[in-house]
């Protein structure tokens, strides 16, 4: 099964989204910024003398030049985003729930996209990893950040606020390594070519702020001259960073090194000046500059730990500008943009122009969607209906891949009668390249009445077959009134056969339980129904299950499983350790293991259940964070 160009595109460049958010209300939407197709759109950052934003402005205060000539403002709108709070315990920050949601968010849509970085230079490898762990250190809670790779690499990631997994796709970006074989280079290059697919699929998202790290050895940039390849590349590149507001950041650790070492007292001296490419190091300025970002390049002043902060402030707080062009002739012609602010001492950022026109639309030969397919194949998750879901990779006996359970919550306004749902669904897994790789179709018919909150809550059991690997998982429904949602999340299928140690997924009983249907659809593979929910009464009855496996084909031997339960203050509420002798492996080299969670001695709070299995040096682990309520 095979979608159409926009997932294809998205899951190439590995945009594709997860809302790994804590399961919460949903929030009312984001403003929306209301202005008709022939009106240019401007994100316009504005900061005082200390590089800080400077908020409380009107449209009266704003004035537009296109090439010299002033616009009328016709659409107007300030953003502030939330602070960034970093909880005083760490796993509340670094873990991420393993119930997905397609609530509304309000944060950033950050893409770090990494040119191969020579890794016999040890500076320029030591200073574009410090580059990452600075990016993942200013994420807030509600941004989401995919990384791509120019060149071939397995950790590319796609939108997610999975700390764990954002840090895993960074590991690589020292490594060299050729252009990505999966993909048709054209006479641009691969790294024109990832920006500009970056850019394309960046543009279906209008309503949030949208920031590219580039972080880049130099990027040659020149006017595109005719039947030029190259520059024809960057003049799209352009167009659509300019046409979407992408602010794009062009990084350079090879410049970054003065003065700068990884450890001090480590008795490393600092390095002879490189050999660098002035005119790569002038395009990426160049670049950032064309489309409202900065590039971080000068080796005398700028330090990452510094800049890269304040780049996260300077565009935490911005305003939306909508004007009619004076000039509405559609020639194509790059009209150059000047925007000014009545208040002394202020930096005013934004893009430096537009290309006039509108874009000649782009030919599909893929066959139109149906309405359920099209909702699992945009940029992110459609929000009309509320879910939430959960998966958990449990072995085939005698098989090297996996029966991934799923689990979808659905919460929907109700009547107060009992009221019969048609629900049409369909549960997708995608490879790294897009390329679907199982899926699951289904028709369900339930009667269920209102809850006390007055909402229709049920959830929906599927299951799909899969081999060891990275998944993009998405689910998409459609009501019979036409009423549509979808959520993403990942899942990593180990090889559990092959693995000396493993651990299915981990999975929760709660009881009492919303309606399941189709109520017996894992029983041939779990002892138990799961479910989404993650926040529980004291009286309620919940049960934690995870099974363990040995692979190989060795003689069994005894392991043993941890379970402990911390508190939003890291401090331990509950530990248990579990011999499980050989005797208690079945002969699929399977065991299982029980927890019934002691809520009662719980005050109201977030908690933290981890379970560990060991067996000799091989370990493994799996997290569940919930609330008591």
């Amino acid at each position: 099964m095979r979608f159409s160009a926009p997932l294809a595109l998205a899951c190439a460049v590995c945009l594709v989204a997860a809302g790994n958010a804590q399961q919460a209300p949903t929030p009312a939407p984001p403003p929306t910024f209301r202005a008709g197709v022939d009106v240019v759109q401007l994100d316009v950052s504005v900061l005082d003398r200390n590089r800080r934003p400077v908020r409380g402005l009107t449209a009266a205060d704003f004035t537009v030049l296109e090439d010299g000539k002033p616009q009328h403002v016709v659409a107007f709108q300030a953003f502030d985003l939330p602070d960034r709070i970093i909880p005083a315990t760490p796993w509340m920050r670094e873990v991420a729930p393993d119930v997905a949601t397609n609530r509304v968010l309000d944060g950033r849509l950050v893409v770090v996209v990494i040119a191969g970085m020579p890794g016999r230079d040890y500076w320029t490898s030591a200073t574009a990893t410090r580059i990452a762990e600075t990016i993942l250190d200013q994420l807030g809670p509600d941004d989401l950040t995919a990384v791509v790779y120019t060149a071939e690499s397995d950790k590319r990631q796609g939108f997610t606020s999975d700390r764990a997994r954002i840090r895993a796709a960074l590991t690589d970006i020292t490594r060299w390594a050729p252009p990505r074989l999966n993909t048709k280079i054209t006479c641009a290059g691969a790294v024109l070519d990832e920006l500009l697919r970056v850019a394309d699929t960046l543009q279906a998202e209008p309503q949030r702020r949208k920031t590219i790290f580039f972080v880049s050895a130099g990027f040659r940039m020149r006017e595109p001259l005719p039947n030029d390849c190259v520059g024809g590349a960057i003049k799209d590149l352009l167009r659509d960073a300019q046409r979407g507001n992408i602010n794009i950041y062009g990084i350079d650790p090879g410049r970054l090194l003065a003065g700068w070492q990884m450890n001090e007292g480590s008795g490393i001296a600092p390095p002879a000046p490189l050999n660098v490419r002035l005119e790569g190091s002038d395009g990426l300025r160049r670049l950032s500059e064309s489309t409202g970002g900065r590039a971080i390049i000068n080796d005398e002043k700028d330090h990452p730990e510094v800049e890269i902060p304040d780049v996260f402030e300077e565009n935490s707080s911005y305003y939306l500008l909508g004007f009619r062009s004076a000039n509405p002739k559609p020639d194509g012609q790059f009209r150059k943009l000047d925007v000014r602010v009545n208040r002394p001492g202020v930096e005013v950022r934004t893009r430096s122009g537009y290309f006039a026109g509108n874009a000649k639309p782009k030919s599909s030969k893929q066959p139109a969607l149906s309405p359920l397919d099209e909702s699992v194949t945009g940029l992110l998750p459609l929000t009309e209906t509320s879910l939430r879901a959960a998966a958990a990779p449990f072995a085939m006996p005698g098989k090297p891949g996996a029966v991934v359970a799923v689990v979808l919550g659905v919460r929907q306004p109700a009547s107060d009668a009992r009221t019969t749902e048609h629900l049409s669904m369909l549960t997708n897994a995608f490879d790294l390249d897009g390329q679907s790789q199982a899926f699951e179709r289904q028709t369900l018919d339930l009667t269920v009445g209102p809850n006390a909150n007055g909402e229709l809550q049920y959830e929906v059991l599927s299951r799909l077959a899969l081999p060891p690997g990275r998944y993009d998982l998405r689910i998409g429904t459609q009501s019979g009134t036409q009423q549509r949602g979808s959520v993403y999340t990942y899942i990593d299928v180990p090889n559990f056969a092959k693995d000396e140690l493993s651990l299915s997924g981990l999975v929760l009983e709660h009881v009492p339980a919303p309606a399941v249907v189709p109520e017996r659809a894992l029983a041939d593979v779990l002892p138990l129904v799961p479910t989404t929910t993650r926040e529980f009464a004291p009286t309620d009855r919940v049960t934690a299950f995870v099974r363990v496996y040995q692979g190989g084909h060795g003689t069994l031997v005894t392991a043993s499983v941890a379970a402990r339960i911390v508190d939003d203050r890291n401090e331990t509420m509950f530990d248990q350790k579990t011999p499980l002798g050989a005797e208690n492996f079945s002969q699929n080299r399977a065991a299982d293991y029980r927890l019934d969670l002691p809520l009662a001695r719980f005050a109201t709070g977030e908690y933290l259940l981890t379970i560990a299995a060991a067996l000799g040096k091989y370990q493994a682990r799996r997290d569940v964070r919930f609330t008591v309520k």
